[in-house]
């Protein structure tokens, strides 16, 4: 054999060393294929960096309420980041209405929420009936558990498809219009270099997905109302679901504006779950608002959103 011996089964390797190096790469070629390595990324911003100073950034991020307050990414104890994350929100509200940063921005951003709710709405109305309906009528097998459930169950219906619906369906309406709004965000905290590292045609690409996303959810309503029909656990059990799932799709809003792909941004959720879970409790329960629903609820949370990326821990464990 060319480049080294074995003799028997257990003779000595004599295999050269610059050989052996090239079966390591080879090897470790072959398994990142399989695995993908994490890319470095600032642990203050979470953009790709090349292991130096960010050049957006350059490692601090500042408070949008306190300037002189700086922002640290990390994780503590999870039912605190849970209360944190749910802060967030509320903070966000004034934050967006009165920081000097956002000031000629919101005009577009709220139209879009005007269009995004009243549409929502109305299809609230139309869905209401038929409801009222099924509630109505005779069931052969639960007609006592519906007559129970008659005079609450189209409400809560009517609830859960608002808290399940209305994450996507205001990013999908007002997502171009947003872009300035988080784009002004991102420079009061990270500093007047900041701005996108993804594709010119990732918003695009951004809609498309989310255009998927909404229409998963519209097949997942049924399930939705029967789990949220069950006594005692059943409407907690789909607000805590709605609630991590309008987390995902506002987060996914600076992740995709970093050119982040989808193993990356799940792994912040994974690794940062109580602060996104607290974020989005405070988003279904701003749907709960008048007139922040209608009018502030997608900037807010934009917003939010983009100051919560700044929290995450980002560093991908060993």
């Amino acid at each position: 054999m060319v480049g080294h011996e074995r003799i028997g089964g257990g003779g000595q390797d004599t295999q050269p060393a610059h050989a052996k190096e090239a079966d390591a790469a080879r090897a470790a070629a072959a398994d990142g294929a399989r695995l993908p390595l994490p890319r470095p990324r600032c642990a203050c911003c979470g953009h790709l960096a090349d292991g130096f100073a960010c050049d957006r950034c350059g490692g601090t991020a500042h408070d949008l309420g306190d300037f002189a307050r700086e922002l640290r990414p990390g994780r503590g104890s999870w039912l605190l980041d849970i209360g944190r994350g749910l802060l967030l929100v509320w903070r966000g509200v004034g934050q967006t209405l009165h920081h000097r940063a956002f000031v000629g921005l919101l005009k577009l951003p709220i139209a879009a929420n005007l269009v995004a709710a009243a549409t929502l709405a109305a299809g609230a109305v139309l869905v209401f009936g038929p409801l009222r309906a099924l509630f109505a009528a005779p069931w052969p097998l639960l007609d006592g558990w519906r007559q129970a459930q008659q005079d609450r169950g189209p409400v809560v219906l009517l609830l859960v498809t608002v808290w399940l619906l209305w994450p996507v369906w205001f990013e999908v309406v007002g997502g171009a219009l947003l872009e300035p709004l988080v784009a002004a965000a991102e420079r009061a905290i990270g500093g007047p270099r900041m701005r996108a590292g993804a594709a010119p045609d990732a918003l695009a690409a951004r809609v498309h997905r989310r255009a998927r996303m909404l229409a998963l959810q519209v097949l997942l309503l049924p399930l939705a109302w029967l789990l949220a029909l069950l006594p005692w656990v059943g409407l907690p059990l789909v607000f805590a679901a709605s609630a991590a799932m309008a987390a995902a799709a506002w987060l996914a809003v600076p992740a995709e504006r970093r050119g982040l792909s989808p193993p990356e941004q799940h792994g912040d959720l994974r690794r940062n779950w109580p602060l996104a879970f607290g974020y989005g409790a405070g988003l279904q329960f701003a749907v709960l608002v008048p007139l922040l629903n209608v009018l502030l609820l997608a900037p807010v949370a934009a917003v939010g959103a983009s100051a919560l990326h700044f929290r995450f821990d980002k560093q991908t464990p060993p």
